[in-house]
């Protein structure tokens, strides 16, 4: 009989205090931009993002604590840009899609290292673009496209096969929205795409593709927005102003059948939880896939919003900081539970999630003063970091990119003497363990390899993963309130993260 011994161990941040912005590095010598912040990844201890030295095109970078700001590889060498795109965390590595120079991209990854840093799959042209569209589904399999080619992948030469569909297969972005045309769905992926004057709705699942609907469109328009909440798949169409085909629209998962929720397509469309996801229109609201059931949180949108530009909203276990363009909300995701926190001033930076912390900046644009806010989402609490006295000079003037340590490390263009880099502030963010064997709302059961997650809370879901002692991801799966799920694996320790509405709980575990 195996012998499991379990012990909880819960990390929790508390943030206090504030210091003054230090540069990290002027990286790209003079009043040059470095980075413009929208590719970056935290791995471990340290931060991968893309960046420049004047020196090399826009290559991939690690900043760290230890050693600051590092050149990772000059992927495509000299003054010529990789590019690289999509990082996705898998299996311990994040992994990557850049252009060496050969062709359209190849996939790469990263461990953090320089001679971890390689070249996994050779991808060569295609006259359809370039590759597209990493994902891993909740079973740790990676999909991605390139060329109308659907692929599941492990990350290897070796481990990537092709996927017959009926017709090509392109994982696609909407720049205008900032919304890709793909998300996860049950065990897989759920994708659109297009067919002459129809929209078509797909799945792929243990590496099965199959078509779960159409719906007619028109010509020339946009489709984006595609969420998965527990009864199915919400998208949006966009076909001008007075087009009958535009619309927010519902795929029920339990009868199969795609009906339009609203005759205006949101702005955006955004996960909020397993059961519900929020979508921007002239304000927020919240959906869980009953057409008769829509709740508005917020009155007022967010009118900072342009075409490409990233809707500042942090979300976790089922709490929110929503931004209208003068203030701050804290939401449960309720109208009841949706309070005003504190007035802001308008271009609010993205937004990122550190433990129980959303971190963000506002006054980012338009000669605003800009300020660095932290807010617990577990309260609603927000907090004034840092306050500049002078005003932004371009857009994106500071954008946050992640906590390392005890700070938070952000891109600043405010110093005109050296264009936008990167610096860091003090958080006095500390990391506390505390047992959780009476605490947590959680208790996870076995018998032998068949485990049931246990809770006070009531019915959920929650995504589970399994770790080996080198934090290789080794299986991964969703599961329910006391219902059974398996793990097959070989006698070991581990570590099982399970993720659900209280927050994030790991359990030891040493198989013999």
């Amino acid at each position: 009989m195996k012998n499991i011994y379990l012990v909880f161990i819960l990390f929790y941040l508390q943030v206090a205090t504030s210091q003054t912005p230090i540069l990290i590095a002027d990286l790209n010598p003079g009043n040059e931009e470095s980075s413009y912040g929208r590719t970056y990844i935290k791995l471990n201890d340290a931060l991968i993002y893309t960046a420049t030295d004047g020196i090399t095109g826009t290559e991939l970078y690690k900043v760290d604590e230890v050693n600051g700001i590092r050149l990772l590889k000059d992927i495509n060498e000299g003054t010529s840009h990789s590019y690289p795109s999509e990082f996705t965390l898998y299996n311990g590595k994040v992994y990557f899609f850049a252009n060496d120079g050969s062709g359209d991209g190849s996939l790469w990854e990263t461990d953090g290292t320089s001679s971890g840093t390689k070249k996994t799959i050779e991808l060569g042209s295609n006259s359809n673009g370039a590759p597209r569209g990493l994902i891993v589904s909740r079973l740790n399999e990676m999909y991605f496209t390139h060329g109308g080619q659907l692929y599941l992948s492990d990350g290897t030469e070796t481990g990537t096969q092709p996927i017959m569909t009926s017709k090509p297969i392109d994982f696609d972005f909407e720049w205008n929205q900032q919304s890709p045309t793909y998300t996860l769905y049950n065990d897989g992926v759920a994708f659109l795409t297009e067919a002459s004057d129809f929209v078509e709705l797909w799945k792929v699942e243990n590496g099965v593709v199959e078509m779960l609907g159409t719906k007619e469109i028109g010509f020339s328009y946009e489709y984006y927005g595609l969420v998965e909440v527990e009864k199915g798949l919400y998208f949006s169409i966009s076909f001008g102003s007075s087009s009958t085909f535009n619309g927010l629209y519902f795929y029920d998962k339990s009868t199969s059948v795609t009906s339009k929720v609203s005759d205006i397509p949101p702005s955006r469309v955004v996960d909020f939880d397993q059961n519900r996801c929020i979508i921007l229109s002239s304000g927020y609201q919240i959906l869980n896939g009953d057409l008769n059931n829509t709740e508005e949180l917020i009155a007022s949108g967010y009118a900072d919003l342009f075409s490409g530009s990233i809707l500042p909203i942090g979300i976790k276990d089922g709490k929110a900081f929503l931004f209208a363009s003068d203030a701050v909300y804290y939401s449960d995701g309720t109208a009841a539970g949706t309070t005003k926190q504190t007035d802001l001033e308008p271009y609010v930076s993205p937004v990122i999630i550190e433990g129980k912390y959303a971190i963000w900046a506002d006054g980012t644009s338009n000669l605003f003063d800009p300020s660095i806010w932290y807010g617990n989402l577990e309260d609603g609490s927000t907090t004034k970091l840092y306050q500049y006295s002078d005003s932004s000079r371009d857009t994106d003037s500071v954008v946050p990119l992640g906590v390392l340590g005890n700070k938070l490390y952000f891109l600043s263009n405010m110093d005109s003497d050296v264009g936008k880099e990167l610096y860091s502030i003090e958080l006095n963010i500390n990391t506390s363990v505390r047992n959780l064997n009476t605490q947590s709302p959680y208790n996870l059961l076995n018998i032998g390899n068949n485990f049931t997650i246990k809770s006070n809370k009531g019915a959920e879901k929650f995504d589970v993963y399994f770790y080996d002692t080198s934090s290789k991801l080794v299986e991964r799966t969703r599961a329910k309130t006391n219902e059974v799920f398996s793990f097959e694996v070989v006698p070991n320790i581990y570590v099982i993260k399970i993720i659900g509405k209280e927050g994030i709980f790991s359990k030891k575990v040493f198989i013999k």
